[in-house]
């Protein structure tokens, strides 16, 4: 059993993309829509908005569908090995290996597991700290 190959980037430029693989467009679109479907799905909800990390201390009480939901977009975010995250950022570190882009690598990991304190944080507050009042 040995690692997954990677898969090869497209070498057709994207029209008025001078010098930019297609592939990397498309996984910054990626990218920007899912921040955008975060930033909503925390913004617009039955709780009002929320405010602060605080306020996912009481979310899994009042509305645990959206608890779950957020607690799994969270943890395919930091690339959870079952999860869709985890596929697209080994991908995309794969090809970037494969590319010699080594530094890039190890920035991206390392932004990963700090991002990943947060979405875990949150997670621990909606599920295991309760309401403290």
């Amino acid at each position: 059993m040995g690692v997954p190959k990677a898969p090869t980037v497209q070498q057709d430029n994207v029209e008025g993309a001078s010098g930019t693989p297609s592939g990397e467009i498309d996984q910054i679109r990626h990218m920007k829509i899912l921040s955008e479907r975060r930033s909503t799905l925390l913004t617009q909800n039955s709780l009002g908005s929320l405010k602060g990390i605080m306020q996912f201390r009481t979310i899994s009480k009042t509305n645990p569908l959206l608890a779950i939901s957020i607690a799994f977009v969270f943890l395919s975010m930091a690339g959870v090995p079952p999860l869709a995250g985890f596929i697209g950022k080994m991908y995309l570190f794969f090809g970037a290996i494969h590319g010699g882009l080594y530094l890039a690598v190890f920035v991206g990991i390392g932004v990963n597991v700090a991002a990943s304190f947060y979405y875990i944080r949150c997670i621990k507050l909606a599920y295991f700290d309760g309401t403290k009042e």
